[in-house]
């Protein structure tokens, strides 16, 4: 056996593989982006615009979400949900949370 490929040719040089297309039946995330849906269209019947904040850790999201906050809060009813992949720095966790002051925060 070729320890190169695994093929049955001792010592030969291994055939290319021509790469090939595989056909999706069905988008992997189609259960998310159902949900996705169901969600925008729950809260726009209830008249709530939601913003989805995502991106790298450091890139600026807890400083654009309190900025608009600053703009927003005086004009409009303004309230958080945080929803992080990855499990929430207590550290963070608290800063978000004194920097809310008086925002509604929910996890």
């Amino acid at each position: 056996m070729c320890d190169t490929c695994g093929c049955e040719q001792t010592g030969a040089t291994p055939k290319p593989v021509e790469p090939q297309r595989i056909p999706v039946v069905q988008k992997i995330l189609s259960a998310n982006d159902q949900a996705a849906l169901e969600n925008r269209e729950h809260l726009k019947s209830h008249g709530i615009t939601a913003f989805n904040l995502m991106s790298s850790p450091g890139a600026g999201k807890t400083t654009l979400l309190l900025a608009t906050i600053a703009a927003l809060r005086e004009k409009t009813r303004v309230g958080v949900i945080e929803g992080d992949s990855i499990p929430f720095n207590n550290a963070h966790a608290g800063l978000l949370t004194q920097l809310l002051k008086g925002i509604p925060l929910r996890r």
